[in-house]
């Protein structure tokens, strides 16, 4: 029937919608996930520096 139609339509609006929500989120986790990673590689940096600052004392 039409209401049929028209509320399958409504859920294949909504799957869609959460869908694209769910991406948006994936891609905000790998955005942090980049950060931290970020982060840890200049802490690593910071690190290394320090030790070669230490060795040469």
């Amino acid at each position: 029937t039409v209401e049929e139609v028209e509320v399958e339509e409504k859920v294949e609006e909504k799957v869609e919608e959460a869908e694209a929500i769910e991406n948006v989120e994936e891609v905000k986790v790998e955005e942090k996930v980049a950060e931290a990673e970020a982060i840890e590689k200049v802490e690593e940096v910071e690190v290394e520096q320090a030790e070669a600052i230490e060795k040469n004392r």
